[in-house]
């Protein structure tokens, strides 16, 4: 067998060996510069990056930690956040909220649709915004049958917590939408 099939065959069955992470095997810590930095089984990474797998539907488990590098591998993965104690919990979801800005919309003031587009103007626990979806793609994605998340055509994602809070005036606005 060659070295390189080798060398392949080697890299392929570490990725498929899930490393789980915990306050057991890892010590958390932010640095001065806001960046999460590790160190796990002897070695320190210096950045880490944060990525929930199922960051919509399971947003506290299956985190992955990744080098904050172009090669981006991944160091392994905590199994949900409630198994870490509080002060390494809370950095970690920070690190997350940093990745994924996604503001809550509290208050429909309109939906106007023209050409394909639904244009929005919320408010949201982030301040007053303005934005536009497509109506013919798929960026609408129902998380449950009150949750739902709107991503804009810039790629920014917008959630309603829950669609039965809304008045009805808000709810007959965006039926047709969501």
């Amino acid at each position: 067998m060659s070295d390189i099939l080798s060398k392949a065959l080697a890299k392929a069955e570490k990725v498929q060996e899930i490393n789980y992470l915990s306050d057991e095997n890892v010590t958390f810590e932010k640095t001065i510069g806001g960046f999460l930095k590790i160190e796990h089984d002897g070695k320190v990474y210096p950045r880490v990056v944060c990525c929930a797998c199922f960051a919509h539907s399971s947003p506290n488990e299956f985190i992955s930690l990744r080098e904050d590098s172009a090669s981006g591998e991944e160091i392994g993965i905590i199994k949900n956040l409630n198994g870490l104690m509080p002060e390494s919990k809370q950095i970690v979801t920070e690190m997350l909220q940093k990745r994924v800005f996604m503001p809550k919309i509290e208050k429909f003031n309109s939906v106007k649709t023209e050409n394909g587009f639904a244009y929005f103007d919320c408010i949201t626990n982030k301040g007053h915004i303005k934005f536009a979806i497509s109506i013919t793609s798929y960026d609408i994605l129902r998380i449950s049958d009150v949750r739902v998340i709107l991503k804009d055509v810039d790629g920014n994602r917008f959630e309603i917590e829950d669609i039965s809070e809304l008045s009805v005036k808000e709810q007959r606005m965006i039926a047709e939408h969501v």
